[in-house]
């Protein structure tokens, strides 16, 4: 009979000293943390001068005085418009006069709308600047990622992922 003979050899090597590399490590990601935090905090500041920028330039205030403005164009033009249309009754205005002013009073419309669309987009651009241009803040149904859930699900983990379940979604 013959025998065959094996050998497996391993080595394992555990440090014994790691001359605080750990603990440097640890202390690292708290200082990262930490400047991440302040970053946030900048961040924040930053939209807030913006916000006040962008009021100040008063572009929704702005926006809001060219609505008024031309709502009352529209109604000017509505009762001129009135009043061409008897006149010509009478026969002392032609039909082009008419349609005169019926341009012009289309020509308001045109332009009320459009500053209706300038008022709501400089409303959106100071949500914007104020960080409420969220998914939150506008009420949108859609699911909220959740930053204090997901932290929690995996704050006390050593290894690995989240559970399937952890999901960081409310």
């Amino acid at each position: 009979s013959s025998r065959n003979r094996g050998e497996i050899m391993a080595e394992l090597t555990v440090p014994l000293y790691q001359a605080g590399e750990v603990y440097s490590r640890l202390r690292e990601a708290k200082e990262v943390t930490s400047r991440r935090r302040q970053q946030a905090h900048e961040a924040r500041r930053n939209a807030v001068e913006a916000a006040a920028r962008a009021w100040a330039w008063e572009s929704l205030g702005t926006a809001r005085a060219r609505v008024r403005s031309f709502q009352e164009e529209v109604r000017a033009n509505e009762i001129a418009l009135t009043g061409v249309e008897t006149e010509a009754l009478v026969g002392t205005r032609i039909v082009l006069d008419i349609l005169d002013a019926e341009q012009e009073l289309l020509d308001a419309q045109v332009n009320l709308v459009r500053s209706r669309r300038d008022e709501i987009v400089a409303g959106h651009e100071l949500k914007l600047a104020v960080g409420r241009l969220t998914a939150v803040h506008l009420g949108l149904p859609v699911k909220i990622y959740d930053f204090e859930g997901n932290y929690r699900s995996v704050r006390d983990r050593w290894f690995g992922a989240p559970k399937e379940t952890d999901q960081g979604l409310r």
